[in-house]
């Protein structure tokens, strides 16, 4: 259980830059990036 913890955490550390990213590129406030990222988290429950 750690390790998945372990890289949950890790690949949440890596999506976060890259959504508010591409909310920046689409003219977004990067609140939108985050927005992305918790239905991402919502849809793969």
């Amino acid at each position: 259980m750690a390790h998945d913890v372990l890289a949950g955490v890790s690949i949440s550390g890596l999506l976060v830059p890259e959504a508010v990213a591409y909310a920046g590129i689409a003219n977004l406030p990067p609140e939108a990036g985050h927005a992305l990222l918790a239905g991402l988290v919502v849809s793969m429950h």
